[in-house]
């Protein structure tokens, strides 16, 4: 007897060993298929969420780096004198320590520095060239351009202790001299894209004679020192912008050297506010910031009528980055109130951002996040296609097992749970190789580099990334969730099976 039952249970566990016997062989047959479906499953959601990977490290790298080239020309938000038309000339502001303090103690904003504008023409021998004389000061960071620097150097700055007077004198004057206003010496370097030098056929320490034009004062000359070429890829901020000392635009624009025309507020990261993760998916899903956020500041701390209308146009300015970065409406917010009781209302302040300058830009930008939602929509569904054929194999291979779970007395929700489970392995497996091929991508571009763009269309020349782990955790959990939740469905397949039929089946 003892025999007969040690037979009979070898019998039952080469009934269960797929490598024992005929009938193993049968049901390794199965298994095998179902074998090459799981394994099908997994790939798929491995590519998915590697797709998915890359392609919100790409939209996220593509509004990182445009962004941050286009704020080192002209700060992520500015502090200046109320301007309805939003020409390059405005009236100035004084120099107050009190407002900088406050604008430099904000947490999250990297440095504050004076500016001053005004806009000339190159005249070479040929056509001549518009360009925007901008002005900045020894604390200002140069750092942007020192990286995109090609031939030549720096400008020199004057330190704006060692500026003597008001700067106020007139100048056509060639080379290194006089600031006209203490005696201070003023230098009259010129840093130029090499785009413009290109196409003026200027060499570093070439002289170049340059017009300004304004409504209320008569044409003036100056000839400047070319001391440095840069590139920075963004072919239109390249042609708009030349950089030399703020003296010299303050005494082209007849302003004292303590007038400039506004503070330029350079952030951190525009989005630490939100850690990058609601920024992007408020992109993606429509989750806009509609603040009330208020640009302009009248003498009474509140926001004038007329400001208003301004605002709004800034608001519309901003329409696409607000869904991509909301954390610089929270900046502008922070800045506004900061700027607040300095605002003497002679000129009354308003704070502009970079997306209200370069609206169109922008909204470019924000067409991007249209793309990743639709990659992410694409994946999950090739992915829960994938799953569902994977899950419904497994449980037809299973319907024995089914039925032998029902006759000892499991309900159907129970044995359901056994095959989300099983399908949650499945995903998880695939999420971790995902992962793993799609940082490792991201990473790869990013330290070398490999896909090139051309950079008169997409301003950058290889396609940027930025990986931030709390969306490639949104990623995954949300993935992970999905797709489970979706394998609730094929699992009900589980309720039409009955033990009486399941016995039957081979």
């Amino acid at each position: 007897m003892g025999q007969g039952r040690n037979a009979s249970g070898g019998f039952l566990l080469r009934r269960k060993d797929p490598s024992a016997g005929s009938s193993g062989s049968r049901g390794g047959g199965r298994n095998a298929g179902g074998g090459v479906m799981v394994r099908i499953a997994v790939a798929t959601v491995a590519v998915s969420l590697a797709v998915m990977i890359v392609a919100v490290a790409v939209i996220m790298g593509f509004r990182g780096e445009i962004t941050g080239k286009i704020a080192a020309f002209t700060g992520h938000l500015r502090v200046q004198a109320l301007d309805y038309g939003g020409s390059v000339e405005s009236d100035p502001i004084e120099l107050s320590a009190g407002l900088e303090a406050a604008l430099a103690d904000i947490p999250g904003v990297r440095s504050v520095a004076p500016y001053a504008l005004q806009g000339g023409l190159m005249k070479p021998a040929e056509a001549p060239r518009g360009v925007v004389h901008k002005g900045v000061g020894a604390g200002y960071d140069l750092s942007f351009f020192a990286g995109c620097l090609v031939a030549g150097e720096l400008p020199r700055i004057v330190a704006e202790g060692d500026l003597g007077g008001d700067g106020g004198g007139s100048g056509a004057d060639g080379g290194d001299g006089s600031g006209g206003g203490g005696g201070a010496v003023r230098h009259k370097d010129i840093l130029i894209s090499a785009a413009v030098a290109r196409v003026l056929r200027l060499e570093v320490d070439d002289r170049v004679e340059m017009l300004f034009v304004s409504a209320d004062r008569p044409p003036r000359r100056d000839r400047f020192r070319v001391c440095g070429l840069f590139s920075s890829g963004l072919g239109e901020m390249d042609d708009t912008f030349a950089i030399t000392d703020i003296a010299n635009v303050q005494r082209l624009n007849r302003w004292t050297a303590g007038q400039v025309a506004g503070y330029e507020v350079f952030l951190a990261d525009v989005s630490d506010s939100d850690s990058g993760l609601g920024a992007f998916l408020g992109g993606v899903f429509g989750g806009a910031s509609e603040g009330d956020s208020d640009g302009g500041l009248d003498g009474r701390g509140g926001v004038s009528d007329g400001d208003r209308a301004d605002r709004s146009g800034l608001k519309g300015g901003q329409a696409g980055l607000g869904r991509g970065l909301q954390g610089l409406d929270e900046f502008e917010e922070r800045v506004v109130e900061a700027a607040r009781p300095y605002d003497t209302g002679e000129p009354p302040l308003m704070v502009r951002s970079v997306a209200g300058d370069f609206p169109q830009l922008f909204d470019w930008l924000a067409t991007h996040d249209v793309n990743a939602a639709v990659i992410i929509a694409i994946m999950i569904v090739v992915a829960l296609v994938s799953m569902t054929s994977a899950l419904l194999i497994v449980v037809l291979e299973r319907i024995r097992m089914i039925g032998i779970l029902k006759t000892l007395g499991m309900r159907n929700g129970a044995v359901r749970r056994i095959f989300v489970m099983r399908a949650a392995v499945i995903v998880a497996w695939g999420l971790m190789f995902g992962n793993f091929f799609g940082i490792v991508g991201a990473l790869a571009q990013g330290r070398w580099g490999f896909l090139k763009l051309d950079a008169e269309g997409y301003f950058l020349s290889q396609v940027p990334v930025a990986l931030d782990w709390w969306w490639i955790i949104a990623l995954n959990v949300g993935s992970m969730a999905v797709i489970v939740a979706a394998m609730i469905l094929p699992t009900t397949i589980v309720s039409r099976v009955t033990p009486s039929e399941s016995v039957r089946y081979q």
